[in-house]
């Protein structure tokens, strides 16, 4: 008994391994309101989302460049998952602790999804849905 349960916890590993394997499709980041104080982050791989609603930060500055301030996931684009997971651990330091927090809300959410199938608290078709985004945002990065 106690030998076939170590085999499926070791065939669920593989399995955990090979979909934290997959890479990072697409990195997408929304501000949101003309206040500048809402940002949504989604992050995407195979044909899964992890998404995390952020206070954009100095939201009372005159012109806050999101692109700018988002440059630094492009790093992360095609990696996989599991080592962006490591990545956003790593450089909380250079990147800043709000950017780290973002990426690592978003990166948890799509690695459950990935692993367990759960659905995301966003996934509602209207949040996602890049047309509806673009209309209520003030500016958007993409990679």
């Amino acid at each position: 008994m106690a030998l076939a349960l170590k085999q499926t916890y070791k065939q669920h590993q593989i399995q955990v391994d090979h979909l934290l394997n997959h890479p990072i499709d697409s990195i997408t980041i929304y501000q949101l309101d003309t206040n500048n104080s809402s940002g949504l982050f989604i992050i995407s791989s195979h044909n899964c989302s992890g998404v995390h609603r952020f206070d954009i930060p100095y939201p009372h500055e005159k012109h806050f460049d999101l692109v700018q301030w988002a440059s630094v996931y492009m790093r992360m684009k095609h990696m996989s998952v599991g080592q962006a997971l490591q990545c956003t651990s790593l450089i909380n330091e250079s990147w800043g602790s709000l950017r780290a927090r973002v990426a690592e809300a978003a990166l948890s959410q799509l690695a459950d999804q990935l692993t367990h199938g759960s659905p995301s608290i966003y996934r509602a078709d209207l949040m996602l849905d890049r047309t509806f985004l673009i209309d209520k945002s003030v500016a958007y990065f993409s990679c």
